[in-house]
């Protein structure tokens, strides 16, 4: 369960914030607590990057995304073989009975769920055509019906969706898995932040300046800033996720200048003062595909998109 009453985006900055106030008074902190050192907020701050860092849902929708489009295509084309074993049965059988008998044999049964992308059922069809035709050559071959080679273009076909499936359940998996680590990294950054904040909000409980910078809501008023606005780009390298460093970002609203930076030695870099609404962001970088995007820039929201670059 999500225990932060903001985005993961804002949660970072206010737990940059606060834990960069948290060292301008240190001595204060350590003389309460001596757990607070410089290498203690260190650890803190490393920690945000980290959970910064995991793959979120974007990153992880756009390969199932991409997996997707790949096993509905392959599946297209077996149900398009099946679609032809299926006028093979209808010309070798001609009693209407034996015929309806024999489709259903073959699978037709599974054929409108199958053909609305019930993965499961795809599979189904599929074996029961392969069986189908492993058991009735002779009469479907016969008459120059069935051609001698459809039955390994049809295995061929039913063959290689079974990898796509099992890599597409695999991502799904893998995908929920990411969302808790995410998720149970992010509880644990707000957590922390929140006991150190208590420990800030006594320590100033009778210096209002100083104990707002430990007030979340407060820290998040500064965030969230109206008049703010802008993006912060990640550039990564795909599967690996290795930082792109010098990597192009160029942002552009429609009928206005682009503007163009480099990532960092962390493959980020940050626009201030974007436009609000669409802009069109172009990333590129050496030895890599590059990507073009449509992102939405919104009044006091520094928004956030990682790009995850394959190699070429």
């Amino acid at each position: 369960m999500r225990k932060f009453n903001c985005t993961e985006d804002e949660l970072y900055e206010i737990g940059r914030i606060s834990w960069n106030s948290c060292k301008d008074f240190l001595d204060d902190f350590k003389n309460l607590k001596a757990l607070y050192t410089t290498t203690f907020i260190d650890d803190k701050l490393a920690a945000i990057d980290a959970a910064e860092a995991l793959p979120d849902d974007q990153a992880r929708g756009a390969e199932h995304e991409v997996l997707r489009a790949s096993l509905t295509k392959q599946a297209d084309t077996c149900l398009g073989y099946w679609l032809q074993l299926r006028r093979y049965i209808e010309t070798a059988y001609t009693d209407p009975i034996v015929q309806k008998a024999r489709l259903e044999e073959a699978g037709y049964k599974d054929y409108d769920k199958a053909s609305n992308n019930n993965w499961e059922k795809v599979t189904s069809i599929l074996k029961s055509g392969s069986e189908f035709i492993a058991n009735h050559t002779a009469d479907l071959t016969a008459g120059d019906n069935m051609p001698a080679g459809f039955a390994t273009t049809y295995n061929d076909a039913m063959n290689a969706y079974g990898p796509i499936l099992g890599q597409f359940k695999a991502q799904q998996e893998e995908a929920e898995v990411g969302t808790n680590v995410k998720l149970s990294a992010n509880n644990t950054v707000y957590e922390d932040l929140q006991k150190m904040m208590d420990d800030g909000k006594f320590l100033y409980r009778n210096d209002a300046s100083k104990r707002d910078q430990f007030v979340f809501e407060q820290v998040k008023n500064l965030v969230t800033n109206p008049g703010k606005a802008g993006l912060v780009v990640t550039v990564v390298e795909a599967i690996s996720f290795i930082p792109l460093a010098d990597a192009s970002v160029v942002v552009q609203a429609p009928e206005n200048p682009a503007t163009e930076l480099k990532t960092d030695v962390n493959g980020k870099c940050t626009f201030d003062g974007l436009l609000v609404g669409t802009n069109s962001v172009k990333v590129e970088a050496a030895g890599h595909v590059g990507q073009s995007v449509e992102v939405t820039i919104k009044t006091g929201v520094f928004s956030r998109r990682r790009f995850e670059l394959v190699k070429i």
